[in-house]
């Protein structure tokens, strides 16, 4: 698929032709935080950064791909995963908070996992219990959900995606390559390849 969520906060752009949509902006590359947990190996070498949003149809399949990746490279790719909230879906950012509340108690590989099993039947309901399915400290987790102690980190991770260039849900940066959307395995060894030679 080359399908991707569109990132469209105000509904400026429905109905028109891709062509209208080239807005010039100074373009600033991603930077890895610390802040933002990592899948796959940690101490790994090079790390694909990923924007998505959990509700996005397209950032889930190409979940399947991701685990690939990691697993043909383990130890040597890792991903960080910046939530790139989209106000056309609802739970968008719901998710994405959930999702760093679970980071909070070192469950967010399972937690992330989670949500996009999760997808297709998620309602407010699914956090908590994803929660408890995951053997959280409920409690917690619903305060650091209600207070949204992760607001501004979640919004940063979005401006982040916004000022580089990211127009829609899933896109990876791989060093200096782009790829948006879910694409097959071999897109991105040929890429991982490149990259790590040129390191």
């Amino acid at each position: 698929s080359t399908g991707f969520c569109f990132f469209d906060p105000t509904g400026e752009y429905s109905g028109i032709s891709e062509s209208n949509l080239d807005v010039q902006i100074e373009v600033v590359p991603p930077v890895i935080e610390d802040d933002d947990p990592f899948l796959g190996d940690p101490d790994a070498p090079l790390t694909i950064i990923e924007f998505g949003c959990y509700t996005c149809p397209y950032t889930k399949s190409a979940e399947p791909i991701v685990q690939q990746i990691l697993e043909t490279y383990a130890g040597r790719v890792r991903l960080q995963f910046k939530t790139f909230t989209l106000p056309t879906h609802a739970l968008s950012y719901p998710a994405a908070l959930a999702a760093n509340c679970a980071a909070e108690q070192g469950q967010y590989a399972a937690y992330h996992a989670g949500l996009f099993t999760s997808q297709e039947n998620m309602t407010p309901a699914t956090f908590h219990a994803l929660a408890q399915r995951f053997g959280l400290d409920v409690d917690a987790f619903d305060a650091c959900v209600a207070d949204e102690r992760h607001k501004d980190e979640i919004k940063g991770d979005t401006l982040m995606g916004i000022l580089a260039g990211v127009k829609g849900t899933p896109t990876f940066f791989v060093g200096d390559q782009v790829i948006v959307g879910p694409k097959p395995l071999k897109t991105f060894e040929t890429v991982i390849e490149k990259e790590m030679n040129d390191v």
